[in-house]
Order: structure tokens, then sequence, then C-alpha cells
């Protein structure tokens, strides 16, 4: 109907499909993290994230495999303990979105710090840094649903 009427007064319909496109994937990505929350029995939101701890296996160094371990719990824990601050204004999604500030003391080093790929359970061209390996670990194991870095922040949706 809009584009019809847009036509019929000589306006681009461009934007229109543009902005119809980017809403209609806005609307399937949210469907599909619905499914993961429905798959990982997330009801309430503040659910924490839970580990097989026996699943972390990440190197054959065994330095780097402690290393990887620690990290990984440490991110675990910092998730688990911003969905369990009081968020009970925020939506469901917001809830279960992590910043974390990778320049603090802890992921500084991680996510600075490059590991031997031939020693690390990696596909091709996945994880170069510590803090890299971690998250494509949890991603892979299902424990996070999406994951970003960039130079300063980590954002986890969990």
């Amino acid at each position: 109907m809009i584009e019809a009427v847009a036509e019929e007064n000589g306006v681009s319909t461009s934007l229109f499909t543009d902005a119809y496109s980017r809403r209609k994937k806005e609307l399937e990505e949210g469907d599909k993290l619905k499914e993961y929350y429905l798959k990982k029995g997330i009801i309430k939101g503040n659910e924490p994230v839970k580990i097989d701890e026996s699943n972390l296996v990440f190197s054959t160094d065994p330095e780097t495999e402690k290393e990887l371990k620690e990290l990984t719990l440490d991110l675990i824990q910092g998730i688990n303990s911003a969905i369990a601050e009081d968020s009970t204004g925020e939506a469901f999604k917001e809830r279960r979105s992590i910043y974390f500030n990778i320049n603090c003391e802890r992921f500084q080093r991680a996510s600075t710090t490059l590991v031997d790929p031939d020693k690390m359970h990696l596909k091709k061209d996945e994880g170069a840094t510590l803090l890299e390996c971690a998250i494509i670990k949890l991603k892979d194991l299902d424990i996070i649903y999406r994951a970003k870095l960039n130079d300063s922040k980590c954002y986890i949706q969990a």
C-alpha cells in the first residue's frame, strides 16, 4: 500500500525498501534469540550461565590451557554478575546484554596476547588472542548467543 501511494506521488520507495529490509532482519534476529532462550531454558532473563568445565579444552600447551580456562571462567563469572544485578526495569534482552571494558586489568593482557595457532583446537582463521579464543569456545559450546569485540569493549549476548 505504501509503495502504491509513493509511486502515485512520484516518491522513491528506496528508503522504504531499505527500512523494511532492516526491520525484517531485526525481527528475524529477535525470533532467533527467543528460540535460543527457549532452548536454553531461560525464562526470566536472570538465569545464570552454566558450563561444564570438562568441555573447556583449548590447547595442547598446558600453560595456555590453564590460562584460557581461568579466563573463560572469569568471563562467565562476569556475565553472571551482570545478569544477577537488579535489572527489574530492563527488557528481557537487555538483562542478558553484557559489556566488558577489556582495558581493565583482567582482560587487557588477554585481549592483546596472541596464541600459537598450531597449539590450539580452533578452526582455520579463528581467534588470535586469548580473549578471542575464550569467546569462540563459549560460542561453540552454545553458552553465549553472540559476542563482538572492538578495541576497548566486548559485547556479549548471553
